[in-house]
């Protein structure tokens, strides 16, 4: 369990720097509306139960309610790509029937995982097979109303330009994540016009796209694993895109129709008890093995960036020494570190800062990533501070007026000036080191 924790914390982003195109997972809905009820009550809160102890914050991903007890997402939302194997079940909570994935009141069902299927071929680079089945611990009710169940849909083919519904409580045009369940409606695009698009390296089959050539609508991050509705059936599930509404690039999406047979032979063969109606003939092609392909010019990303101020996990390994106001960020394969001499810098996150560089057990251990001091923890306290001196605090990032991370649950505020004393640029939580008797990169 423990290597699972560590693992959720790296923050990869040094591959995005060698490859020629860089597709995103698609985890915010752009130009949409809020749903009001009752409508989109199939929609499925998939979340990662040890960052839920504040409920919503563990949040990752979409899915769908498709019988009593199976939601279906997308493979890359239930993925440990450091064991390229799917999370263990036990990790994963499912919520259904709220609108807003902070409210907890007798219209929200919250129930466990235990057991993922992914497809027999998904890549977490390439998201070939991005499909998931998630066998839930407890049956939904039939008295229960805030859930209801959506088909899937069985048709090979989806006109082109039918009008769908996608919904999610993905990052919004303002890069903050909403409370409320959002969706936006796009039409089918042929698949030989995807294809056309992002050329056969990408567009593979089993995939389907929607949404604007011009781009002005899209699903986008936080949005992954979530529902495709068209005519009252389950199309698509969100997986990912060259960007957000990006002219020319519209979201691709797991074609469930192609994957219809495969899911309930997957569930007969694993004797898993479910009410889906409708059972086709097919070849199970599900397991929890991942092929690995030839190097190729194009990379995936899931539409499902984790960030980072949501991982303040307690690692085991280091014992009491992990208290409130720290963060972890770093490589498992003791790549990269901080080290002696760079305590006290930042660590920026899109432009944020988000941490101070504090201590570590030594430098680029296995399994040991760095230890900062979490600028978000200590807001009020800067602000205290400034307070009680008379000067200003103004934030560079490359000599550049920069942001500072305002708030626990991610969401970034701009900070241009604030009062401390002698107009003192850089903050240093040294305190820390002293209370612990911890060794500082220094």
């Amino acid at each position: 369990m423990f290597t699972e924790l560590l693992f959720l914390l790296v923050f990869k982003i040094s591959s995005l720097c060698t490859i020629a195109i860089a597709l995103s997972a698609n985890y915010r809905i752009i130009n949409g509306a809020t749903v009001r009820w009752p409508y989109a009550r199939y929609q499925a809160s998939v979340r990662w139960e040890y960052l839920d102890w504040t409920f919503g914050w563990g949040h990752q991903c979409g899915g769908a309610l498709i019988a009593s007890n199976i939601v279906l997402t997308a493979a890359h939302c239930v993925w440990n790509g450091f064991y390229d194997q799917p999370l263990e079940p036990e990790d994963i909570l499912v919520v259904l029937g709220g609108l807003n994935r902070y409210v907890k009141d007798e219209n929200t069902l919250v129930l466990g995982v235990k057991d993922i299927i992914v497809g027999a071929d998904f890549h977490s680079k390439f998201l070939t097979d991005d499909i998931a089945v998630l066998i839930l611990n407890n049956t939904v009710s039939v008295d229960f109303k805030a859930a209801a169940i959506i088909e899937m849909n069985y048709k090979p083919e989806v006109i082109s330009g039918t009008k769908c519904i996608v919904t999610g409580w993905g990052i919004m045009n303002n890069k903050s994540y909403p409370e409320e369940l959002q969706f936006i409606e796009v039409p089918i695009i042929a698949k030989t016009k995807c294809l056309e698009l992002y050329g056969p390296k990408i567009f593979k089959e089993g995939m389907l796209c929607a949404g604007y050539i011009k781009g002005d609508r899209d699903a986008c991050t936080g949005d992954s694993g979530g529902p495709l509705v068209c005519d009252n059936k389950l199309v698509g599930i969100v997986s990912a895109g060259l960007g957000c509404a990006k002219p020319d690039y519209p979201g691709i999406y797991t074609d469930v129709a192609f994957y219809a047979a495969r899911v309930t032979n997957a569930l007969e063969t694993h004797r898993i008890e479910n009410d889906l109606t409708k059972l086709l003939n097919g070849n199970l092609s599900f397991n929890i093995h991942v092929n690995t392909s030839a190097a190729s010019l194009f990379f995936f990303t899931s539409k499902h960036y984790f960030t980072l101020l949501y991982l303040l996990i307690a690692c085991t390994k280091l014992g009491n020494k992990i208290v409130d106001g720290m963060l972890f960020a770093g490589y498992l394969e003791d790549e990269r570190d901080a080290c002696k001499g760079d305590s006290g810098g930042s660590l920026m996150c899109s432009g944020v800062q988000a941490g101070i560089i504090s201590w570590g057990k030594g430098c680029a251990k296995p399994y040991l990533p760095g230890v900062y001091a979490n600028v978000a923890y200590y807001k009020d306290w800067i602000l205290e501070q400034s307070k009680l001196h008379n000067s200003i605090l103004t934030v560079f990032v490359n000599g550049t007026l920069g942001t500072v991370n305002n708030v626990m649950n991610g969401t970034n505020v701009a900070v241009s000036t604030c009062n401390l004393s002698d107009s003192v640029a850089v903050i240093t939580i040294l305190f820390m080191l002293n209370i612990f008797y911890l060794t500082p990169n220094i």
